[in-house]
């Protein structure tokens, strides 16, 4: 087992391994309990206790845990391999945190260091369920489900764009959905870069990674041009894949001709036009015929819940309507019984 010992104890106790949240190629994800302690003036202390996520840089290829089951040990040959991805995640730390307090549907980060010969980032636990499992439960998710989820989402690459960020890593497991609000939050920027929007060159020269199905084309070449397109892409696969319960074929398969991405109404009849025009836009194999940036993507997304909810509300007419002459039409019928006049019988006369 690669993962920490549950009750483990990290930070000189500060923090208390309770559980494992996920794992990935690049790192594992605990919920932990923080406990702080205050100090009084007059010398009395209090201690508070509170749930945090901890990420730990943990390369599934290059390390394995020693003997006493939590120090790391990397293979001698990927030792520079393993040290430019731990800047990496410490380098998220960083940029997850200019977000804190900006926009509220990105996780806050608390704190990062270095322990064990590898790197913890603390960040805001959230009693969650990620996108990928809601979709393996339900199959396909309703169209009102996808502007209140993905809206917030686009809103929130709008803020990250600005910061020449790019995610580069969207896909239903980097989504969580909060259980009692249904609020979603994007994670996992540990495959970001931070790029030049002029020359569209990373600033890191660390490896671009990627996930099939979700990457664009692009990803997959050998020099790699950033820009928002490539995020706008992998956002709207993730909304392919919730509203169809089907992940896209890889891009480069796309590209080839070897797939074909099926529409998405062909496999849910129930999305509108409109939004099936919106993902295949967003998808689109060339960069420059998808949406080029993240507000244009949500202007797009916008119109077209305002032209489905216009229908509902349409519909909603349509049935009250036929409901209200169907009572009509039975108190029309009501009255004309109450109108009938009942003719008294003659009466029979003895003979």
């Amino acid at each position: 087992m690669n993962e920490l010992p549950i009750k483990h104890k990290l930070h000189n106790g500060e923090f208390i391994i309770e559980k494992i949240l996920g794992k990935g190629g690049f790192g594992i994800t605990y919920k932990a309990t923080q406990i702080i302690i205050t100090q009084g003036r007059l010398g009395g202390k209090t201690e508070t206790k509170t749930q945090v996520a901890i990420k730990e840089y943990f390369f599934q290829n290059f390390c394995q845990r020693k003997d006493d089951g939590f120090s790391i040990v990397v293979n001698e040959s990927q030792i520079e391999f393993f040290n430019q991805f731990k800047e990496k995640l410490i380098k998220e730390a960083h940029i997850l945190a200019k977000f804190v307090d900006k926009h509220f549907n990105i996780v806050d980060v608390y704190d990062v260091f270095e322990e064990n010969n590898t790197a913890y980032i603390v960040m805001q636990y959230i009693e969650s369920k990620s996108l990928k499992e809601i979709i393996d439960e339900k199959k396909l998710l309703d169209e009102k489900t996808i502007y209140n989820f993905f809206i917030p989402i686009i809103e929130t690459l709008i803020v990250v764009h600005k910061e020449n960020i790019l995610h580069l890593d969207i896909k239903p497991s980097n989504i969580l959905i909060e259980k009692n609000t249904e609020k979603p939050y994007l994670i996992d920027f540990g495959a970001s870069k931070m790029y030049d929007d002029v020359t569209l060159d990373a600033i890191s020269s660390v490896p671009a990674a990627r996930t099939d199905g979700y990457a664009p084309p692009e990803q997959y070449a050998k020099i790699v041009k950033f820009s928002p397109t490539t995020d706008i892409y992998a956002l709207g696969a993730t909304i392919y894949h919730a509203l169809t319960g089907t992940k896209p074929p890889e891009s480069n398969s796309l590209s080839t001709g070897d797939e074909n991405l099926i529409p998405p109404r062909e496999r849910n009849k129930n999305i509108s036009q409109n939004l099936e025009n919106i993902i295949l836009k967003a998808m689109n194999i060339t960069k420059l015929k998808r949406f080029q940036t993240a507000t244009e993507f949500k202007t797009a997304l916008l119109n077209a819940k305002k032209s489905f909810e216009q229908k509902i509300d349409n519909d909603k007419t349509l049935i009250d309507n036929s409901v209200n002459i169907f009572e009509k039409k039975e108190v029309v019928k009501e009255k004309k019984v109450d109108n009938v006049v009942e003719i008294p019988k003659k009466k029979e006369v003895a003979k």
